[in-house]
């Protein structure tokens, strides 16, 4: 064919030129096509930008000539977001028991995430783990633990919120979980067990009592 276009997006048998005439007058014009595949840089980058010239062949002396490069940006979605779920452990641990936090954080949006930071302060051996990257649908997780304090036995529960925020998502997203305290078993007080021993006391002598007046 007398005329092609070149694009830096499409590969060049890619390129459909299939109304192109055999000759083209002095200010006349015809369209080609190609289709292009959005990319996860596209995403990331917000938007697209390709450059195309077109070539022909002059019929006097079948020399190449070349158009002026012409380039088009077309905006692209981006949506970044991160979800956050913190899991608890199962049951109601009592005082001095470690229980082990997992806190998961997804990018459950369309661009790669940067220094994706995960965080739970109350965790004791890492409280925040960072990762670099994160592609979309992938995960970052936070491993941890926490040893139960009489303050929660007294609270009758642990209330734990963990947080994820990125170079992309700057408001921090969190999840909150409560863990319910096992109360520790009572242990009766001085006065209690003189109540207990009076009781007994009493108990044992009415029937004390009533083996007396059964043996008269």
């Amino acid at each position: 064919a007398p005329f092609a276009v070149t694009d830096d997006k499409i590969a060049s048998n890619a390129v459909s030129c299939s109304s192109a005439p055999n000759e083209l007058a002095t200010g006349a014009s015809f369209t080609c096509t190609a289709s292009y595949l959005i990319t996860q840089a596209d995403l990331d980058d917000g938007s697209v930008t390709n450059k195309a010239v077109a070539t022909g062949k002059n019929k006097n002396d079948d020399t190449t000539v070349t158009s002026l490069p012409d380039s088009e940006t077309i905006t692209v979605k981006s949506a970044p977001a991160l979800s956050l779920v913190k899991s608890a452990p199962a049951g109601s641990p009592t005082l001095g028991a470690t229980l082990t936090y997992t806190v998961t954080a997804t990018n459950s949006g369309n661009t790669t995430q940067n220094n994706v930071v995960v965080s739970d302060p109350m965790l004791t051996n890492d409280s925040s783990w960072t990762c670099d990257t994160l592609a979309p649908n992938a995960t970052c997780v936070l491993t941890g633990t926490y040893v139960v304090k009489q303050a929660d036995v007294d609270a009758g529960e642990i209330v734990n919120t963990a947080s994820v925020e990125s170079a992309q998502v700057a408001r921090k997203v969190t999840d909150t979980r409560v863990t319910p305290i096992e109360p520790p078993t009572p242990i009766p007080t001085l006065s209690e067990w003189a109540t207990i021993l009076l009781v007994l006391l009493v108990m044992g002598m009415a029937g004390w009592r009533i083996r007396e007046l059964r043996g008269l």
